[in-house]
Order: structure tokens, then C-alpha cells, then sequence
């Protein structure tokens, strides 16, 4: 007999009138289901409260790691496991429900899982997603920190973070057709050269610390990234190979975002918080952080967060701020920057990459468009009757003209072409 409890997994060889704890090499922690099978004697599966799944073949005396999180448990920071199931008519084939994440199945003992069920209005809480360039049907998602690579809203999608030792905080998709991917986390910062199947580390957090830190990867250029924490700046030309390290004036003030001004260029922007004046200063570099120069007055936030910088991709003296309650837009050289846009709390704000003079802004209750480089705004809730309120992003596909993203509360759903 076999049990498992909050203090670990136990075994009974005599009916159940004494018990010994089972596998040094587990923890001593939350078990919420231990389960054998009749199909192989010895094999053995177990699953933690903290997400992570352990398999035996030899009634328990050994155990390996086989968790959907890749062998990763973090401080418990993984969604729990509320149960798991093995296939009646196959051993190597198990079930995996985990909490607010969904229903996980693995057909090669836990080596690989794979997400089931729909994407689209079915309470799969996806944060982010990022459509990969290559086809209209696949897409990177982010959800509860876990990177999942999704091929269409019926088929589910595959967990991506073997190799990834923490939560996915952002992502970035570059080169050809998609298939370079960066994923930061806590961690530091992690590359992927074939679409997530595996990660290398690119770079750790710079100065060790703590302290919030900001990456940005050249659109125009996969290899190119820049890194920033704490009062240091790191670049590097070759994917992460080399870098090249510059203290500034932002040490000891947080960084709120990093961003590359213009595909293939040398500017890049940066964000960092005063938190003694409740502010948001922004600086620009045109020498990839050599030096730098503040960027209008500071933008005051109070309980807000700044989360994007952008340059106008036409005009290259014209920059955005978006924050979690409004659009700020200045022009290089002017002292103030201007709220831009309608009034709503932004959630997505991005150009349109098939017509430079087209925005889109999306707030919670509704999509807003602008085809005049945001002198006049329309709702598009006409153009598109029936888009989910809730929203969490929009995004545009980088590729395909007319296709287009809005991710909800409700689920993922595609949006077809403007009428103009």
C-alpha cells in the first residue's frame, strides 16, 4: 500500500499496520497523489502540491524527476498539481490537471507534456501570446509564467520551459520566421535557437541582485540584445557570446522597461523609477548606452506602471510612453510630455506593421484605431461586433496583413480584416 500526505510519501507492506517513508531523495513536502499499475509491476508516479511529478520503476526505492515544469520547483511558485491519472490501457500515458493552468497529458512516461483542449473561450488564462511570423496558426503563449507553444485553438499547445529554471517574466521573437526566441525571467536572460525545444543562458541578471531589470532585443537583428539593472547597461552583437558593459546615472533607481528605438539603429531608450518623487524619468541614447539624455520632464505615476517606450516608426523625434492609465507622447526637444489618445487605461498600445500611420490602443472594454498617427481615434466596436471585453492584449500580426489577436479573460480569439 502506498500513501501520500503532507509530510511525504509513505509505504505499507502489511496492510497498512506500519509504515516507512518512501525515496530519500524526495522531499518531505505536500503529495497530492501517488498511484501504481498492474500493466508494469513497479513503476510508480507521485505528484506535489508544488507541481512538480516523480516516477519509480522500482517500487519506490529510486525516483526521477518528471515534471511538467521540466525538473523545475521554485519556492512552490508553480500552479499545484489538483490531480493526476494514468491511462488504463497505457503506462506511459498520464493525465496531469494543474490548478488555473488546465489539463496536461504526457504519452512518453512525463518526458514531454503537451496542454489539451481548446484555446478560445474555454477559461485557458493566457496572459500574453506572440504569434509566430511563419503561419497564421502558431503562436507563443505566456500563462502564469509558463511559455507554451500553441499550434491552433484545437489542438492545445506544448510546454516550452524544459531548460527554463524559473517563470517567464517577457518574450521575445526574432529571427527568420520566428524561430530565435529569448524568454527573461528572474533568473536572467535565456536564448532559444529552435523554438523553445531547448534554452541556453544568454546572460544572468546584471549585478547579481534583485534588483527589477529590462531587456530588449533588435527587431532587425537577433543577435543584438541590451540588458540593464541597477546602473548597468550590457549589449552584445553576437546573441550573447560577448558583451559589452557601461555603468550610467540610473544605479540604485529601478528600471521599468528598455527598448531598441528603431530596427537596426543605436538608439536605445530606457525607463527608470525615482521612487522617492513617484516618477518615471525616461533617458535616450543614440551610442547603445554610452551615454544618455533625459527625455522631457518625469512622468508622474502614482500607483501606475510604465511598461512600453516607442519611437514613431516614421518619425523618428517622436516618442511614446505607455503607463497603466494613459498614453503619453513628446517630441524630442519639448519639456512636457502630452497625454495621447482616448481616455481609457491602456492595456496594448502598437503600430500597425503594414501602415506606419495606423495605431492600435486596447483597453479592457473595448479596441480603439487611429490612421492619422493618432491625431483622431475610432472605437472598432462596429468594425468588430461581438469582440470580448476583458481585454488583456491586442496584438497585430507581424506578418500577415488583417490578422489580428485579442486575448481576454475569456480565452484567445482572431479578428479578421478592417474594412477601411
Amino acid at each position: 500500500m502506498y500513501a501520500a500526505t503532507s509530510f511525504g510519501l509513505f509505504k505499507s507492506n502489511d496492510a497498512g499496520e506500519s509504515w516507512t517513508a518512501m525515496g530519500p531523495d524526495l522531499p518531505r513536502s505536500d503529495f497530492v497523489r501517488v498511484l501504481s499499475t498492474l500493466l508494469r509491476r513497479g513503476d510508480l508516479y507521485a505528484a506535489s502540491a508544488r507541481g512538480t511529478i516523480y516516477r519509480s520503476s522500482d517500487h519506490g526505492e529510486t525516483w526521477t524527476v518528471r515534471s511538467i515544469t521540466g525538473g523545475t520547483d521554485v519556492d512552490g511558485t508553480w500552479a499545484p498539481v489538483i490531480d493526476l491519472v494514468i491511462d488504463p490501457f497505457d503506462v506511459d500515458t498520464l493525465y496531469a490537471c494543474i490548478n488555473n493552468v488546465g489539463l496536461f497529458v504526457t504519452t512518453d512516461a512525463g518526458r514531454n507534456w503537451w496542454l489539451k483542449g481548446e484555446i478560445a473561450a474555454t477559461g485557458w488564462s493566457v496572459d500574453r501570446i506572440f504569434p509566430q511570423p511563419c503561419d497564421t496558426e502558431s503562436f507563443y503563449a505566456l500563462t502564469f509564467g509558463w511559455l507554451i507553444g500553441a499550434r491552433n485553438a484545437q489542438r492545445g499547445g506544448r510546454l516550452l520551459t524544459r531548460g527554463l529554471p524559473a517563470l517567464v517574466d517577457n518574450l521575445f521573437v526574432a529571427g527568420p520566421g520566428g524561430s530565435v526566441l529569448y524568454a527573461a525571467t528572474w533568473d536572467g536572460l535565456y536564448g532559444s535557437s529552435d523554438r523553445g525545444r531547448s534554452w541556453r543562458k544568454v546572460h544572468p541578471r546584471p549585478g547579481g541582485g534583485e534588483e527589477p531589470y529590462a531587456a530588449a532585443v533588435d527587431p532587425a537583428d537577433p543577435l543584438r540584445v541590451a540588458v540593464a539593472s541597477d546602473g548597468v547597461i550590457l549589449t552584445t552583437s553576437d546573441g550573447g557570446l560577448s558583451w559589452q558593459g557601461r555603468s550610467t546615472q540610473f544605479a540604485k533607481r529601478d528600471v521599468a522597461t528598455l527598448a531598441f528605438g528603431h530596427a537596426g539603429s543605436n538608439v536605445l531608450l530606457i525607463a527608470v523609477v525615482d521612487p522617492d518623487l513617484y516618477q518615471y524619468i525616461v533617458y535616450r541614447s543614440v551610442d547603445l548606452g554610452a551615454t544618455w539624455l533625459q527625455v522631457g520632464e518625469p512622468v508622474t505615476y502614482g500607483w501606475s506602471n510604465l511598461s512600453q517606450l516607442l519611437t514613431h516608426p516614421l518619425d523618428p523625434e517622436t516618442l511614446f510612453a505607455v503607463t497603466s492609465d494613459a498614453v503619453f507622447q513628446i517630441r524630442l526637444g519639448e519639456s512636457r510630455w502630452q497625454r495621447s489618445g482616448p481616455r481609457v487605461s491602456p492595456e496594448s498600445f502598437l503600430f500597425d506593421p503594414f501602415d506606419s500611420n495606423t495605431l492600435f490602443l486596447a483597453s479592457s472594454s473595448g479596441i480603439f484605431r487611429s490612421i492619422d498617427a493618432g491625431v483622431t481615434w475610432s472605437d472598432m466596436s462596429e468594425e468588430w461586433p461581438g469582440t470580448p471585453r476583458r481585454i488583456r492584449q491586442f496584438v497585430v500580426h507581424p506578418a500577415w496583413q488583417g490578422l489580428f489577436y485579442v486575448v481576454s479573460d475569456y480565452g484567445v480569439f482572431r479578428l479578421s480584416q478592417l474594412r477601411r
